[in-house]
């Protein structure tokens, strides 16, 4: 008898996201002879209500393994699982609907709107394609009220274009967009490293919060090891294509 097996199963229940044996490499130089790996047999578990820190120096592969995990890189090989259901064995309906729920937030919270258009337009986009039988487009907006109330953002500030906004509150945009989609796993992929110290630190914590409040599973990609020290619940570096777990500060 496995007495590791009900432990294990237990542990597959809870994870939002699990990942096994990931490998990742690209090819590069004349004819792309000469490859490049960047994810060695990765594996990582994340939870509900938690905020995972992944640091690394530039080119390390935080991006990659970040977009993997959303499903929106392929690994050579290895398994990823959503709510503990191997993505590869979903239908394509069955993808189609677990995909809003798995959302990233960007290092330039800009690309997450059109530059031409007002935030509002942006966001009725968004609630537009988000709205279904289950969730109407009114109690979408609803939605995005109560959260612009939470983050502190004044209503006049939709009739903007991003480029007017400031980092800070662009950025918090940003993040009501991705939890329009109540979503069970966020990317946070530097997303306050074109900040100034200040807000950097009020947007960390926004989203440190809002993992608490809203049972929302957050990895955040950051090279800063100071920051994730003091938001994250556990600490992953990524060196030479592998993960470790870091040991806590002090």
């Amino acid at each position: 008898m496995n007495e590791t097996g009900p432990l294990e199963q237990n542990n597959r229940a809870r994870e939002v996201l699990g990942i096994e044996g990931i490998c990742k490499s690209y090819a590069q130089g004349l004819f792309g002879r000469k490859k490049i790996v960047v994810l060695k047999d990765v594996r990582l578990s994340i939870e509900p209500c938690t905020v995972t820190g992944l640091f690394g120096p530039s080119g390390a592969g935080k991006t990659t393994l970040g977009d993997i995990a959303l499903g929106l890189r392929r690994p050579d090989r290895g398994r990823i699982s959503w709510l503990g259901r191997d993505v590869q064995g979903l239908s394509g309906e069955e993808k189609k609907a677990l995909r809003p729920r798995f959302q990233k937030l960007f290092q330039d919270p800009a690309l997450s709107f059109a530059p031409f258009l007002s935030l509002k337009q942006s966001l009725d986009d968004a609630i537009c394609f988000l709205s279904s039988g289950s969730r109407s487009s009114a109690q979408l907006q609803k939605r995005m009220d109560t959260l612009m109330r939470e983050m502190k953002l004044e209503r006049e500030l939709l009739e903007r274009t991003p480029d007017s906004l400031s980092g800070g509150e662009i950025q918090r945009f940003a993040l009501i967009r991705c939890l329009l989609a109540d979503p069970v796993f966020l990317v946070a992929d530097e997303p306050t490293s074109r900040l100034d110290p200040l807000v950097q630190a009020q947007v960390a914590r926004l989203i440190q919060k809002t993992a608490v409040q809203k049972n929302l599973a957050v990895l955040f990609i950051s090279h800063d090891l100071a920051l994730l020290q003091a938001l994250c619940t556990r600490i992953m570096s990524l060196e030479e294509g592998r993960v470790r777990l870091l040991q806590p500060k002090g």
